[in-house]
């Protein structure tokens, strides 16, 4: 009767081989958290953006002000600058007018110490020149003429003439309205060349003209210039 009252369980398990295989390695289940790993990047690029912003900003004001500065102390600078230009500007404007005044100036007293009158069509050249050589005129002379103690000046009379052959012509120098010289010239050909000269001392400084003439003394040219001392 004593055995009646213990209970028996009974529990049924089965064994496989796997499980009565001590080497058996267990399995790994890998299980991703999509909506936490989404809100980590966010957080991280909102950090990494706002240090950008930060940094970028103070570097930005500081060129800002580093502009401002230096806009503030260029002024001055390009203010002299202008005012340098400008008076550059000026000084070249009175240089420009005061070379004009003494081009002037040297024009009318070149006008007033030389002039040249051709009254017949006949004479085609008709000039005061250096020198000479092989019938045609050699360098300009210089208005008006200087003269010095040492060394009398050479003039020459040159004048080419067409159409007149056979005619006879002079070559009249005159000083302060007297007749220095006086030259024949035979015309042997349709065109001719003439010259005559003149050497002009220290002591006949003054108004010089020398003309061509026919023998009836109508003048055909008439040159007038001054001749100055020079030291």
């Amino acid at each position: 009767m004593k055995d009646s009252h213990k209970i028996t369980i009974k529990i049924n398990q089965q064994i496989t081989a796997s499980s009565l295989n001590k080497d058996a390695q267990p399995e790994m289940v890998t299980e991703w958290h999509v909506k936490r790993i989404l809100v980590a990047v966010i957080s991280l690029l909102f950090i990494i953006l706002f240090v950008i912003y930060f940094f970028t900003r103070e570097s930005v004001e500081k060129k800002v002000e580093n502009t401002l500065e230096i806009k503030t102390t260029r002024e001055p600078v390009n203010a002299k600058v202008n005012d340098a230009t400008r008076n550059i500007k000026i000084e070249k404007i009175i240089s420009i007018a005061e070379y004009n005044n003494s081009i002037k100036n040297k024009t009318e007293v070149n006008i007033q110490s030389f002039s040249s009158e051709i009254l017949d069509p006949r004479v085609i050249r008709a000039l005061l020149t250096k020198g000479i050589n092989n019938k045609e005129p050699l360098g300009q002379i210089e208005m008006p003429l200087p003269v010095t103690m040492a060394n009398a000046t050479a003039v020459y009379y040159f004048t080419e003439i067409i159409d007149m052959k056979g005619q006879f012509l002079y070559h009249q120098w005159m000083w302060n309205k007297h007749e220095i010289y006086k030259r024949i010239i035979k015309i042997g050909g349709n065109r001719w060349r003439a010259s005559t000269s003149k050497l002009i001392p220290y002591s006949k400084s003054g108004a010089w003209t020398v003309s061509l003439v026919n023998k009836e003394g109508i003048i055909l040219n008439k040159i007038k210039f001054n001749v100055i001392k020079a030291q």
